[in-house]
This record gives structure tokens, sequence and C-alpha cells, in this order.
């Protein structure tokens, strides 16, 4: 085990010098060098010959390169102070010099012991010099550097290195050749001291501090570059640093590092794509690298990759980018909703993996996504909910259950706002209506309609208050249309499901959410017919209802949908005097017409308008309650005029 390390840690030792292969007759030439030597390579680093120099650091380099010398070497603080202050003063100098020093720092850093100790010699500046250089004598050599300054000094020190080595060489190597050299010492400095750095910053304060010396800067000039063996080592560091919102805002602002990102993403090497991926997830919690992610067209490469692979830090990559519509909406016209049904229905656990569910249930929020989940996975979800008491799985089928309401509220326009107020926002209606009509048959006709009596009877059964909100979410989005043949809500009431309502409308409870879609469901049924309305009016069931909204009229979501049946039961006649006869309830509604929230505005103004219209006399005029109506809605309005006069005043 010993020897094939050492193996290795010789050819890695040649390797570093730009050749390609280390040959077993140089790796028999390997000498170990003694630790007691120490001094007097000391002395041959302060010699003015530079290839004492380079032969002093070379020793030191294969010292280090044996991990009982670490300690000592770490220790010895002439040593440490003496290289890093030649490092910071001849890095210029000699490529292969600067190689040695950084290599040797590089293995010393592997200990987190050496960690207090290199920082306290200001490597971590020092090195990022060094990165720095030669990477901008790379640009140079490649022909790609614009800043003019360091443009001849990469000239002018690559010239004479170039010619120091052609003396050292055959007479038969060319230029282009010693050039080739160069750069590939260049790749090496690079790579051996971003790793150096990299394992600097596992103190989080160190890395605090390159960062604010451009750290991130630097590396993203390093993948721009294409700088050979260094792509791994650039992307941990990214990786690392994304963690802190800063950096990442920085990130978001290099549109060219997306560019690069894309590329890398479809790379052939495994290892890339994991980091590259790891990366992105990491920077997707910004909502303007989200936005860069779908602009530069990373959702079709990343749903292929999703094809070949669904792991797990890839789901969660598409589920954040997922929460910006417009990515939906690309996200739908690709493969992914048909395999993340798949992936669902192959799923063995009792429950469903949360990223995943998390996924489809963000995508089922659009038309085509929808209606692939619906062509074979309804039934599969429902059975899926029922044997595990699975919310995710209800959550999906709740967002569907949306797009059933949206469609049939296109076919019957007349019923669409009060109905759309109550279970979606303004707004959100964005999808392309000529599709809508194509798939209204699959979504909207007959696709609950054997599944109703179920959903009610787990409603009914479940103790998982989680479910039961999801379940009644359900519910609350399904009108007639969807009920079951020759039937409709009022041949689906039972007593018990009358009291299953009451127990959740109740403000004994303290579940808000199940209130509400209890409340969506109540609203559902007033849709019905009288019939259905008498049913509910001979349990009582009003009296809680008004009693529940002065309960709750600090709650601006629980006010508009109380408003919302209000204004729907003074369509029959047996509810109509009951809603007109509450007490205080006109001068709710008149204070809600100056709420901020649009919705609970909306409700209230409508409300009002149609207890007017119901307060006529035998003339056609107005009766007491419709002239109370409108002189306290005139007072009302004209006190908001006031104050805004004495605020501009």
């Amino acid at each position: 085990m010993v020897e094939a390390l050492l193996y290795e840690l010789r050819k890695k030792r040649f390797q570093y010098y730009g050749e390609e292969q280390a040959s077993p007759e140089k790796l028999n030439n390997f000498v170990v060098e003694n630790l007691n030597d120490v001094e007097k390579y000391l002395e041959q680093l302060y010699q003015d010959n530079f290839n004492e120099k380079i032969e002093a650091s070379k020793a030191i380099f294969k010292l280090s390169m044996q991990p009982n010398n670490i300690h000592s070497l770490a220790q010895n603080n002439q040593l440490i102070s003496a290289l890093s202050r030649l490092l910071l003063d001849e890095y210029k100098k000699s490529s292969e010099f600067t190689l040695n020093i950084c290599c040797s720092f590089l293995l010393l850093s592997n200990f987190e012991e050496t960690h207090f100790i290199l920082s306290n010699f200001r490597l971590g500046a020092t090195m990022m010099r060094v990165v720095d250089f030669a990477l901008n004598r790379v640009l140079y050599l490649r022909g790609d550097y614009d800043d003019q300054d360091s443009k001849n000094e990469c000239s002018l020190l690559s010239n004479s290195i170039s010619n120091r080595m052609c003396h050292s060489l055959s007479d038969s190597c060319s230029y282009q050749n010693n050039n080739s050299l160069t750069m590939k010492k260049q790749f090496s400095i690079i790579t051996v001291g971003l790793s150096f750095l990299l394992n600097l910053a596992e103190d989080v304060d160190i890395e605090k501090k390159m960062t604010k010396k451009s750290l991130v800067n630097l590396l993203c000039k390093c993948l721009y570059s294409n700088i050979p063996g260094a792509f791994s080592v650039v992307l941990v560091f990214l990786k690392k640093i994304s963690i802190f919102e800063e950096n990442i805002l920085y990130m978001a602002k290099e549109e060219r590092l997306f560019c690069e990102m894309r590329k890398l993403i479809s790379s052939s090497r495994t290892v890339l794509t994991e980091l590259s991926i790891d990366l992105l997830f990491n920077m997707s919690f910004n909502e303007d690298a989200r936005k860069l992610m779908v602009q530069h067209e990373f959702i079709s490469p990343l749903v292929r990759l999703f094809k070949q692979s669904s792991t797990n830090s890839l789901t969660c990559l598409l589920y954040h980018i997922s929460a910006d519509p417009h990515a939906r909406e690309v996200m739908s016209n690709t493969e992914l909703p048909a395999i993340l049904m798949k992936l669902i229905k192959r799923a063995s656990e009792s429950l469903l993996e949360e990223n995943l569910a998390a996924l489809a249930i963000n995508l089922s929020t659009v038309l085509r996504c929808a209606d692939c989940f619906c062509k074979n996975g309804v039934k599969y979800l429902l059975k899926r909910t029922k044997a595990f008491n699975d919310v995710l799985a209800a959550k999906i089928l709740r967002n569907i259950s949306m797009w059933t309401m949206r469609l049939q509220q296109i076919e019957n326009k007349n019923g669409c706002s009060a109905s759309f107020a109550i279970n979606d926002k303004p707004n959100t209606f964005s999808q392309n209506v000529t599709y809508q009509l194509d798939i209204k048959l699959r979504i909207s006709q007959h696709l609950w309609t054997p599944h109703v009596e179920e959903i009610i009877e787990m409603c009914l059964l479940s103790g998982n208050d989680s479910l039961v909100v999801e379940l009644l979410g359900i519910l609350g989005n399904l009108s007639n249309e969807s009920m079951p043949s020759q039937k409709n809500w009022f041949g689906m009431i039972s007593r018990s499901l009358i009291e299953f309502l009451k127990t959740k409308i109740r403000f004994t409870s303290n579940q808000v959410d199940t209130r509400m879609e209890a409340l969506a469901v109540v609203y559902q049924i007033l849709g019905c017919d009288e019939i259905s309305v008498n049913l509910l009016a001979q349990e009582e069931f009003f009296d809680i209802l008004f009693n529940s909204f002065q309960r709750g009229v600090n709650d601006t979501e629980l006010v508009r949908i109380f408003l919302l049946i209000f204004t729907r039961m003074l369509e029959y006649t047996v509810t109509r005097r009951e809603v007109m006869s509450v007490r205080g309830l006109v001068r709710d509604a008149i204070k809600f017409t100056e709420s901020e929230q649009i919705g609970v505005c909306m409700a209230a103004n409508s409300f009002l308008d149609r207890m007017q219209e119901f307060d006529r006399d035998e003339w056609g005029g107005y009766g007491n309650l419709g002239q109370a109506i409108i002189r306290d809605r005139f007072k009302a309005k004209n006190k908001c005029v006031d104050e805004i006069g004495k605020l501009y005043a």
C-alpha cells in the first residue's frame, strides 16, 4: 500500500513539469531527500545562481512528498518564511521554481493542522497573485490578452524564459515547443495554486478574506480560459463559495459564466457534469440566476440528463428552476412531465420522494403538464393517496382539479368570475385558450365523476389534517358538471358530510387552512340548486357561518370567502332574508370596501351591490336597507377622500 502511494506521488511529481508520462527510468532515479539537510537547502535558496535555487526547491518538494516529514517542515518557521517570501519575490522569474514551491505548499496544506501556520504568512494572497500572473501569461501566449501593461510584462518575461530554456535544450528544439512547455507549466501552476487555495478555504474566515480580494472573479476567469486539469478544482471552489449570498449575487451578473456552465453540463466527463449541477443548484436560490438559466436554455440539456439519471441534486435543481412561471411553460414542452409520471409510478416507497413530488406539483400548475398527468395518472395518484395517506400525491390532484374548474369556466362564462375569485389569484389565468379548448374534454368532462364519492369518503375517514386540506381543496374545485351522471352536489350531500363541514368551519378548530377549504366546498354546494340550500338551512348551517364570520373579521382571506358565500346566498329566497337580517354585516362589508387587498375589496363591493338590488320596494326604488347602504358607502368614500386631502396638505 505504501509502495503504491509512493509510486503515485513520484508519478505526479513528473507530471507537474509538463511531461505526459513518468518513465520507469525517471522513477528509478528518484532520490529521497534527507530531512536533516533542510538547512543546506535553505542556504541554497539564497544563492545568486538561480539553478541552485531551483535544485533546492526540488529537494524541499521531495521532502514534502513524504507524509512523515510534514509535521517537521510545517514547524520550521524559518523554512516557511523563506519559501513564502521567495515565492512573492521570484514568482515572475521562473516557472519551474514557482511550481516547486507551490507544490510544496499544496502538500503541506493537505493537513488541516498546517492551515493556521500557512495563513500567518499571507500565503493565500500570495498564491492568488501567482495564479493570476500564470493565467495572464497563458492568455498572452494564446494571444487572447487585452490589457496592454500586463501584456508587455508577460511578453518580456516569456521571452527571457524562452531564451533561458533554449540554452538548456538541444538546438533542434523549436520556439513553438518552448512555448508549449511554458504553457504546460502555467497550467500546472494554476491547478496547484487553486488546489492550495481550496484547502485553505476550509476555514470560513480565510475564505471570506479571499472573496474580498476578488476570488470569484479569478475563478470565473480561470473557467473562461479553458485551463486543462483546472475545471474540477474551479467548479468545486465555486460550489463551495456559492453558499454565500454575496458570491451568488456576483456570479448572477456574469452572463458568460452561464454560457460556460451550459457547455459543461453537456460534457462527456461525468465528474464535471455532476459538479456543474451542484454549482447550478446553489446558484438557483437566486431569482436572477434562475432567469439566466432559462434564458441560456439550460432546461433542455437538464431534462436529457434527468431522463438518463434522475439524481437528487438534478431533481432539486429542476424544482428550483420551476419556481419561475416562464420556466414551467418551457418545461411543459419537453419530455419532463411524462418522465415525472413514470418515476412517480415506479416509486416503491409508501410516500413519494419529496423533491420529485414538489417538482410535479409545480408543473401541474401548467395546463400541458396537467393534461399529461391526467392521461394516465389520476387513478394511480388517487390509489396512492388512499393507500398511503400521501399528501404530496393529493397536492398534484388538487392542482389538476383547479384546471378542471378553469376549463369549465371557459365553457360557462356566466359562472366564471365568482368561482374563479375563490380558488385562484388574479391574473394567473394566462394559458393559451385554444389549447385549453382542445383538451377540455380530457380534463373537465367526467374526469372526476368516478372518484367523487371515493374522495368524500377519504375526507370523512382521514385523521391526517394535511391530507384533509388537500382533499377538501379538490372538492372545492368540483362543480355540478363534475358529479356522477344524473346527480349533482345535492345527490352527494349526506348528514355526515354536513356535520363534518360544520366541525371544520367552527372556530373551535385551530386549522385555518382546513376552515378555508371547507368554506370553498360550501360555496360549490350553494351553486347547486335551492334544494341543497334548503338542506343546509335545516341543519342550522348558516348560523354557524354567520358566527364564524364575526370571529374571523381579522383574517382577510377568510373575509373574502365569507363575502362570496353571502353573495351567493342572496340568490336563494330561503337564505336571502337571513343574510339581510344579520346585524353588523353591512357595516363590516362597507369597511372592507376600503381594504388594501383587491380580492376582499371586490368581494365586498359585489356583495353590497347585490344587497342593494334585492332590497327594492314595489315601485322599484331602493328600500330602507338599500338606501342605508348607499348613504354609508358615500360617507365612507368621502371620509377616505378627506384623509387623502389631509395627507397631501
